[in-house]
C-alpha cells in the first residue's frame, strides 16, 4: 500500500468516527423524544433483521427446545396442583 492509499485510508476512517460521533451525539439529544409508536417499529425492524439473519435451528437443537418447554409445562401444572390442594 502507498502512501496515498494510507492517507484515503486515514481520511476514510477519520470522516467515519466523525460521523459516529455525531450519530451518537444525536442520540443523546433525542433520546426520550421518540413515540411509543416509533420505538415499536424500530424494534419491529430490528426483530425483522435478526430474522433474517438468524440461521434455522438444527433438527437437535428444535427437540431441545420442545423438550424444554414441556418440563416447563409439566413444572407449572404440578405447581398449579399443589397450590390448589394447599388452598
Amino acid at each position: 500500500m502507498d502512501e496515498k492509499e494510507k492517507l484515503q485510508w486515514k481520511t476514510t476512517f477519520a470522516h467515519y468516527q466523525a460521523w459516529n460521533e455525531a450519530e451518537f451525539i444525536a442520540r443523546v439529544q433525542n433520546a426520550g423524544k421518540k413515540s411509543m409508536e416509533e420505538k415499536w417499529q424500530e424494534f419491529l425492524a430490528i426483530m425483522e433483521f435478526g430474522l433474517m439473519i438468524k440461521p434455522m435451528p438444527s433438527e437437535h437443537e428444535q427437540r431441545q427446545k420442545v423438550e424444554m418447554l414441556n418440563k416447563y409445562l409439566e413444572a407449572i401444572q404440578l405447581f398449579e396442583e399443589r397450590r390448589k390442594q394447599r388452598g
